[in-house]
């Protein structure tokens, strides 16, 4: 479906472009060899404007017709605008992020997606990072005192309103631009949980610390044999999934362990999960990056924790 509704979207295109250009060639003989008074050539101008938008409606709803028929025959699973127009809600937990969070903000202000919400979650910061997440033009929950990432993110998934659901950090080291990738099995209705691998290969990724790739693969790896998954992530920070599965589950993790217990309960959920390879830019410690070990011992006791008693 991603295919179809790039399609469609490069079908209305090109209906704007050839009124553009249509206007364009109206414009030019009317007034260059002036062959109209300026009354007439302005009533013409009006009626020409009318009959561009007519027919860009009336392609439009030919469109539309032709995607409800193609959602009888091929039973899609979800609305048709969700097709047309990815509906998503970004989620940004931050703290103390005001020199970085513009640019993450500005850039997902920019995103293709004409039907999609920003929600930076303020987690007591001490900075600017409220004023300047509301500058940039995102909805901004504040709370007091700092609570972690995981807070943040629970936070954050109370006020989601549309039917696919992104967390995204406000340094930038995961690429928005991934989005598509990301949502592909979404629109498909393929899957109800897409994860962005940092290690499937095929993206460029910032090559940093050694020891940090070796925790990770190491958590992946106790919380599939507890799964029964075969993720080659668990503790990306870009898990993609359709809101309906927050409903009925109950987060607890208030710092790093979300992720661990995200993926334990999408399993145990039977949530229909994919994986795809993404881009990373990590960052230094002196950067910012705030994870470290004793995030990493957290971790493991949220994998025992969320598959075994929780």
């Amino acid at each position: 479906m991603p295919f179809l509704a790039r399609l469609y979207r490069i079908f209305i295109g090109l209906m704007f472009v050839s009124g553009g250009v249509a206007l364009a060639i109206f414009v030019y003989f009317n007034w260059y060899y002036n062959r109209l008074a300026v009354t007439n050539f302005f009533v013409g101008f009006s009626l020409f404007i009318l009959l561009v938008v007519l027919i860009i409606l009336a392609l439009r709803y030919a469109g539309l017709m032709w995607f409800a028929y193609l959602q009888q025959v091929e039973h899609l699973e979800e609305p048709l605008e969700t097709y047309v127009y990815p509906m998503v809600t970004v989620i940004v937990p931050a703290y103390n992020e005001g020199k970085v969070l513009d640019s993450a903000v500005e850039q997902l202000m920019w995103l293709d997606y004409p039907r999609y919400e920003v929600i930076v979650v303020d987690d007591g910061s001490t900075d600017e990072t409220a004023a300047v997440a509301e500058a940039a033009g995102a909805h901004v929950l504040r709370q007091v005192p700092n609570q972690g990432k995981g807070a943040a993110i629970r936070r954050g998934f109370g006020e989601t309103t549309q039917p696919f659901v992104v967390v995204q950090d406000a340094d930038l080291e995961y690429d928005p631009a991934d989005y598509e990738t990301l949502l592909a099995p979404l629109l498909a209705g393929e899957a109800d949980v897409v994860f962005g691998s940092r290690f499937m290969g095929g993206q460029p990724h910032r090559v940093l610390y050694f020891w940090h790739s070796v925790g990770n693969r190491f958590l992946t790896l106790l919380s599939n044999a507890f799964t029964n998954l075969n993720l080659t992530d668990m503790e990306t920070g870009y898990k993609v999934f359709r809101r309906e599965l927050l409903e009925d589950m109950p987060l607890r993790s208030n710092r790093f362990g979300i992720e661990p217990e995200l993926t334990a309960k999408f399993a145990r959920r039977k949530a229909r999960i994919y994986e795809v390879p993404i881009s990373y830019h990590g960052r230094t410690y002196e950067q910012g990056k705030k994870i470290g070990w004793k995030d990493g011992i957290a971790a493991l006791w949220a994998i025992v924790r969320f598959n075994l008693a929780d």
